[in-house]
């Protein structure tokens, strides 16, 4: 009788990812070399995500000054230093050189005296519950902060700040007296991201209170998953629930501006 195949070993896990990782960084080579810093950054981003090396966080730290993300380069060249002691004397120049000139390009804000649990974005981009751990770095230029906590109106405002400088800002968020109820939900149970009037307020299935008036509400879920915009109108006193189903969003806007702060 023939020889039956002995079995064919599982793929090792750790291989398949060094395999991804040195995909997105060729696809990231790629792009750097035709100056498509944006696409570049998000190849080297997943490249070290899957396995950090000394090159792809040096290149996702040059995309990062690139596109005028100071504070996010600067994290990256000193994470350069941190992470890989071992650095040719070339590259570790470079990291000196650029942490020194990003240093003068990146300014501190603080949030302060406000009560435990508020949300706070900065920019559209989540930055944590209060209280934050420390003063968060920003690259110089106007900034849009927004404080949002249950029970309270959002706290929103905007910041000139500027390189070197540290910022304390104290919100007020003034109570809500006057509310209606918003339940949202995913149709099919998936959970995803609540964001009400473009700021992120919990996952879903969510429930908070909200002004009278109109807002916006749209889901963001794993990968593209995601919905339109869709407009409800609160009333004082009332609930509405909200059944929205993510689907994938196969189209992508990515809009530049000049000066990048704008």
């Amino acid at each position: 009788a023939p020889t039956p195949s002995p079995p064919e070993p599982p793929p090792d896990p750790a291989e398949s990812r060094i395999s991804e990782a040195r995909r997105h960084f060729e696809l990231g080579i790629a792009h750097f070399d035709r100056k498509e810093w944006q696409a570049a950054l998000v190849e080297f981003r997943s490249s070290r995500e899957l396995a950090k090396t000394k090159g792809n966080t040096k290149n996702l730290a040059i995309c990062l000054r690139k596109v005028g993300r100071f504070d996010e380069a600067l994290d990256m060249f000193e994470a350069l230093l941190r992470e890989f002691p071992d650095l040719p004397p070339d590259d570790r120049e470079l990291a000196q050189r650029e942490i020194s000139e990003l240093l003068a390009s990146v300014g501190t804000l603080e949030i302060r005296d406000v009560p435990p649990g508020a949300r706070v974005s900065i920019d559209g981009i989540e930055r944590g519950t209060t209280p934050l751990p420390g003063p968060v770095r920003l690259p110089a230029g106007t900034h849009t902060v927004r404080v949002v906590k249950d029970g309270a109106l959002p706290f929103e405002t905007r910041i000139d700040l500027a390189g070197r400088h540290a910022e304390i800002l104290r919100p007020r968020p003034a109570t809500l007296t006057q509310a209606g109820r918003l339940h949202v939900r995913e149709k099919n149970g998936k959970h995803a991201e609540v964001f009400v009037d473009g700021a992120r307020v919990g996952v879903t299935p969510w429930d908070g209170a909200l002004a009278p008036g109109a807002h916006t509400i749209s889901l963001r879920g794993e990968g593209v998953l995601g919905t339109p915009l869709t407009r409800v109108a609160i009333e004082v006193g009332k609930e509405i629930r909200l059944e929205l189903a993510a689907v994938p969003l196969n189209s992508e806007l990515d809009v530049s501006a000049e000066p990048a702060s704008a």
